[in-house]
């Protein structure tokens, strides 16, 4: 059964109309690596000087756009937590339909519970031989997958209801300690991707799970002023709760354009726990060995991260 949804009241009036719902800024304080800085969707690359020795890239220039993109390509691709925890979704869900109660509008921003997620960063993948690459990085990342997560029966909590850009996006948070710990991981595994020379988004992680988002164009964005004003009015009573624990079950290597039979993204490899050898593994999935795709220039409909 659902648990009774209880008041928590969090916030003051004064709270600035930017202020997290939850205290989430202090976690990427110390903790994010020099190489993260906060900007909007810049694209970080293992170096900004190209070596004296190197005549030619290592993989040929990225397509040219086909759409009217003004100043950078759009991710085909991102690396995911999957949320499985059948008592956390049930609860997320709960958590949507009482906002939809109060914003029946925002309806076409809620997300699909099937593609519920955590993304540790976003990368632009056109060509077979950069996915090749990713492949090649998160083989590498197995022994850092173990460090981090050494028995394979770690997890996080769900915890908090927050909001980016004025409601553009409304998502469930992570517990604080979990939240250190998952981004202590991500800053190795980008570490990592630098070393191999992939290119990723290095907007700074913030583990959230995403459960609307405007995806719609400018101009028709009416409910974003009827939720800011729902968040404000503290009329939220849950938005403190712990919502579930996660598992940490393995990461999803996933295409942002192609959606599975069960409607998640379509994982083109996962890092998993394999509990017979206590041991981390990497496994391509078969729809990257049947990979025939030669660029991904005009898929980029459904970004839900």
């Amino acid at each position: 059964m659902f648990r009774t949804l209880r008041r928590v009241v969090i916030s003051s009036p004064t709270t600035p109309r930017n202020t997290f719902i939850f205290d989430l800024k202090k976690q990427m304080d110390a903790n994010s690596p020099s190489t993260i800085s906060t900007f909007s969707h810049s694209i970080h690359t293992a170096s900004t000087t190209p070596s004296p020795s190197s005549s030619s890239p290592k993989h040929p220039p990225l397509p040219p756009s086909s759409s009217n993109r003004k100043e950078k390509e759009k991710p085909t691709h991102f690396l995911a937590f999957k949320i499985t925890d059948t008592n956390t979704i049930n609860y997320l869900i709960q958590i949507q339909n009482a906002i939809l109660e109060k914003v029946p509008k925002c309806k076409p921003m809620q997300i699909i519970p099937s593609r519920f997620h955590i993304t540790l960063f976003v990368m632009q993948l056109p060509t077979k031989d950069h996915r090749k690459d990713v492949h090649t990085a998160l083989e590498a990342c197995t022994k850092l997958y173990n460090e981090h997560f050494p028995t394979g029966t770690e997890s996080f909590t769900v915890k908090g209801l927050g909001n980016f850009q004025k409601c553009r996006v409304i998502y469930a948070g992570v517990e604080q300690e979990n939240s250190t710990r998952l981004t202590h991981f991500v800053r190795d595994v980008q570490r990592l991707f630098t070393d191999h020379g992939i290119a990723f988004d290095t907007k700074p992680f913030q583990p959230h799970i995403t459960l609307f988002k405007d995806k719609r164009k400018p101009g028709k964005r009416a409910p974003l002023n009827e939720l800011h004003s729902l968040f404000s009015k503290e009329e939220l009573d849950f938005r403190n709760d712990d919502f579930g624990v996660q598992p940490i079950t393995g990461i999803e290597f996933v295409c942002m354009n192609e959606m599975d039979e069960k409607g998640f993204y379509k994982a083109i490899g996962s890092l998993q726990y394999d509990t017979q050898n206590n041991l981390a593994k990497y496994l391509p999935s078969d729809s990257f060995e049947n990979d025939e795709w030669e660029n991904l220039d005009d898929k980029y409909n459904n970004l839900f991260y």
